[in-house]
């Protein structure tokens, strides 16, 4: 009977570390925005870096493997998100992107800094610790 409850109790401390290791292996990725969950998460993060970009822009796929770098090294500090400005005209019209690659970071739900084109990863964390 105890080795039963020993192996019991081992196999869900296993699956809890599985499930807590693949949400700490997400939360190193920029998440993906959308109208659905797009003011949920600017609202529920403190500080919020976010990609305006589209599939055709080349400078944004330029971009895109700095900023997923750029989650990784600011784990912790800020969260990213991606808005794809084609499947979601609707939030680059509201923030008034005009052109891409557009970054904004936003501190409590508001937006504190713009960027045009493709920035550095110096940039964005020296912004992200002035703003």
């Amino acid at each position: 009977m105890d080795d039963e409850l020993e192996r019991i109790r081992e196999e869900k401390l296993r699956k809890l570390m599985e499930k807590f290791t693949k949400k700490e292996e997400a939360s190193r990725k920029p998440v993906n925005l959308d109208s659905k969950n797009f003011d949920c998460f600017i609202k529920n993060n403190r500080i919020v870096l976010v990609d305006f970009w589209a599939n055709w822009c080349m400078p944004c796929r330029i971009f895109a493997p700095e900023f997923e770098k750029l989650a990784e090294e600011l784990k912790g500090r800020a969260v990213l998100g991606k808005v794809n400005v084609d499947l979601a005209p609707d939030i680059a019209a509201r923030f008034n992107v005009r052109g891409i690659p557009t970054t904004i970071l936003f501190k409590n739900g508001r937006e504190v800094k713009r960027f045009i084109g493709v920035q550095s990863k110096d940039t964005l964390k020296r912004a992200i610790s002035l703003g």
